[in-house]
């Protein structure tokens, strides 16, 4: 089972060219109702565990209490999310070998 993607408090892009005026270009941004995630994420997670699933999170992936990972790097082909939480196609290169490593053996 896979918990909960992080949702960015604002569009990614709109966050990096805001950010880009201030100089460097933060890899990771706040996001929007993180509480409401993680508690959705537990529960699933005891859900998965009640019913014999295995269970991954992409928010424990992507997020920590900096912010939400939004790009690899400045670089336009490193970033991860688009708006406010679509992963790019490099962002579903990064995180789904991850997540699968959690439920698939």
């Amino acid at each position: 089972m896979i918990g909960s993607f992080a949702q960015l408090a604002d569009d990614a892009t709109r966050l990096m060219l805001r950010a880009s005026s201030h100089g460097t270009v933060p890899s990771r941004f706040p996001a929007k109702d993180m509480r409401r995630l993680e508690t959705v994420d537990s529960t699933l997670h005891v859900l998965a565990t009640r019913y014999g699933a295995r269970f991954s999170s992409p928010i424990a992936r992507q997020c920590t209490v900096q912010g939400c990972l939004a790009a690899l790097d400045t670089a336009a082909l490193g970033v991860l999310v688009f708006d406010k939480g679509h992963l790019t196609t490099t962002g579903a290169k990064w995180l789904t070998p991850q997540l699968l490593a959690g439920v698939i053996h």
